[in-house]
């Protein structure tokens, strides 16, 4: 286990950037990028992924959840340079879809101390002008 692990960081270390490194090794090179790039897509699939693993990749309808402050950006991106790299993120996630786009926000959310928490509106939403989205909201009974 520790000879993979010293493989890893060798490997890694020819990478500028963690970032550089996952991006490799997700959806968006190698062989299930180009399976995901040329297959039709059918109207019954749904594929997860991260944001990094879409990028490059492009979906009838994809949805954004979480847009709340502290997912999006990160609770921990405090300087102004990780919260400019969540916001490229973030400009990932949304152009990712063709025709319909869906970022979801919850008002509240489950702490770790199993208490209920208000979510505030991710920052990167509410710079967007109202014209361009409709909000809708859903009660649950």
């Amino acid at each position: 286990r520790l000879e993979e692990l010293a493989s890893l960081v060798e490997v890694g270390a020819q990478y500028g950037t963690p970032d550089a490194l996952l991006a490799d090794l997700g959806l968006q090179s190698g062989p299930v990028a180009e399976v995901f790039k040329t297959m039709e897509e059918p109207e019954d699939l749904a594929v997860l992924s991260t944001v990094h693993q879409a990028k490059g990749l492009e979906w009838t309808a994809v949805f954004v959840p979480s847009m709340s402050e502290g997912a999006f950006p990160l609770l921990f991106s405090k300087s102004a340079d990780a919260i400019e790299e969540e916001r490229r993120v973030f400009h990932v996630a949304v152009t990712r879809a063709k025709d319909e786009l869906y970022m979801i926000q919850p008002l509240m959310s489950g702490a770790s101390d199993r208490t209920r928490v208000f979510r505030r509106l991710s920052r990167f939403m509410a710079e967007l002008p109202p014209k361009l989205y409709e909000t809708w909201e859903i009660e649950v009974e």
